[in-house]
């Protein structure tokens, strides 16, 4: 077992204290009472000045980095685990959790803090964000179902369910192509699009586009001629065969034509991973919404639900059923069922076919004055780069804080840098004393008695992300019918590469947590 204070010590079995029993040996009627009042002052004064310490008993197990929620929730509200104990656990008041991936027990800011070896939330064969599931704790099902009538009683409108451009962004929807134009009349209509394509070599190619209104009456549906000599109708999916094309010789350009002057900048577009079919198009359209984003898929970010499961699970019908028997997808069909779950989100509040199973950790905090610092964009502060964290935390009073350092995780090209503009020379030796730097004047400006989390990963994920990017392309191309036979080695999924992935994620899942209250 392992005692926390300001060293790292070996707990003992604690000693067995008695308590000094005052014998008074004066007549009963000259019994001083100022023996007794003593006892108590000093009981006082010793409960006054007690060191909050903490005895971490893991039996040799790896820390599953979410049972730090645990701990948190144990200074706030008393909740306790077998794994650890605190005592004198009412002088904590505050409590830090820091995450900085690439932070080993070298770096001299760790001296004196317990160690424990870790494990990153996940499964056999992926990661989850370690932050997300910090923030988050599972719900009862009486908690469950009291967000969800909440949230039904909270009405909403359509534009509340417009993606964000932080979240148009992430999808990767084109910002190249033509743009729709301002509205003539100036006014906001609602569509829902869908789209089939084939392919032609190694790309999608339009085949089928179809345009309906907010009541489900059909704007245009229109077969499309590509220029591109189709290599594979993809029939499966598309329900497009050669002699339904024929005939056709309306050109990509004439769609663009017919699309860019019915729909206009102000109109919002209905549909399902619309992306895809706004990059074939070569249109760009920012009124977006999605159902493959305001519904969720049970895994959560970043995969995404099939709009056949959402249909069949929250409407109650059968779509794509062409799928099975060969004869593919219709396009009115797909778009009517988009229109159909958000005009049901519409009706069931913002909450509805999302991931209720669990709620903040700073919602069932409630009054604790609280800071998340972190570099999405739907951060309480979102920053840029770590030098922006320590001003955060320096210029908050919170009692409960979680944050994230990116800079050392960077510099060892764990990651991709996304919307940071610190300095990166990928020099490690110097982002390791920048992180030490920085971690040292965050705990500086801490209060006494703060219990500081400090979650770092400890092993290069790179390979077991490459993995999956091969295992996703791989997947998507045997789903849209695509030649998977003709791919180099490299890129085929096998037994092989399925093994080394969930190897990889083990090894990627490995972490160090350092824990020190400040004294």
């Amino acid at each position: 077992m392992q005692r926390l204070s300001p060293t790292l010590e070996i707990s003992q079995p604690e000693e067995t204290v008695i308590e000094e029993t005052l014998v008074d040996i004066t007549p009963q009627h000259k019994r001083r009472r100022s023996s007794t009042e003593k006892k108590v002052h000093k009981r006082k004064l010793k409960k006054k000045n007690a060191t909050p310490t903490l005895v971490i008993d893991l039996k040799d197990e790896k820390l599953p980095v979410k049972n730090i929620r645990s701990l948190i929730l144990h200074v706030y509200t008393g909740q306790t685990q077998k794994w650890f104990k605190m005592e004198h656990a009412d002088k904590v008041k505050d409590v830090c959790v820091c995450f900085a991936h690439g932070v080993d027990q070298e770096l001299p800011f760790v001296k004196g803090f317990t160690v424990i070896k870790s494990i990153l939330p996940g499964s056999k064969d992926y990661l989850y964000d370690p932050m997300s599931t910090i923030c988050s704790l599972p719900l009862s099902k009486n908690e469950k179902k009291a967000i969800l009538e909440k949230s039904k009683q909270e009405k909403i409108t359509i534009r509340d369910l417009l993606l964000s451009e932080i979240q148009l962004q992430q999808s990767e929807y084109p910002i190249e192509g033509s743009m729709t134009k301002p509205s003539p009349m100036g006014q906001s209509r609602i569509f829902a699009l869908d789209c089939e394509f084939c392919k032609a070599a190694d790309v999608q190619v339009l085949t089928r586009i179809s345009l309906i209104d907010f009541d489900g009456n059909v704007v245009f549906d229109e077969l499309v001629k590509p220029v591109e000599e189709i290599t594979d109708y993809v029939t499966r999916y598309s329900g497009i065969t050669k002699e339904l094309l024929q005939d056709v010789d309306t050109s990509i350009e004439q769609i663009q034509q017919l699309f860019l002057d019915t729909v206009f900048e102000e109109d919002i577009l209905v549909g399902h991973s619309l992306e895809s079919d706004l990059r074939v198009m070569r249109i760009v359209h920012r009124n977006i919404v999605d159902t493959a984003i305001t519904y969720e898929h049970a895994r959560g970010p970043p995969s995404k639900p099939s709009l056949r499961w959402l249909t069949k699970t929250f409407l109650g019908r059968d779509i794509q059923a062409g799928e099975d028997n060969g004869e593919g997808h219709s396009s009115i069909e797909d778009a009517k069922a988009c229109l159909d779950l958000v005009k049901l989100k519409i009706q069931e509040g913002r909450r509805f076919g999302t991931n209720v199973g669990e709620m903040s950790i700073f919602e069932r905090l409630g009054e604790v004055e609280s800071l998340l610092v972190a570099y999405s964009p739907r951060a309480p502060v979102t920053v840029t780069n770590d030098d922006e964290v320590v001003k955060a935390v320096q210029s908050h009073c919170a009692n409960f804080s979680i944050i994230e350092l990116k800079d050392l995780q960077y510099s060892r090209k764990w990651e991709t840098p996304t919307n940071y503009d610190g300095k990166l020379d990928f020099d490690l030796k110097e982002a390791q004393k920048r992180t030490n730097s920085r971690l040292e004047s965050i705990y500086q400006s801490l209060p006494q008695h703060t219990l500081f989390i400090l979650v770092s990963q400890s092993s290069d994920p790179t390979t077991m992300q490459q993995l999956r990017k091969i295992r996703g392309n791989f997947q998507r191309l045997e789903r849209e019918g695509g030649s998977v036979s003709q791919l180099p080695k490299e890129e085929l999924w096998d037994i092989d590469k399925s093994d080394q992935l969930v190897a990889e994620t083990a090894k990627a899942r490995e972490a160090l947590t350092f824990v020190k209250i400040k004294m």
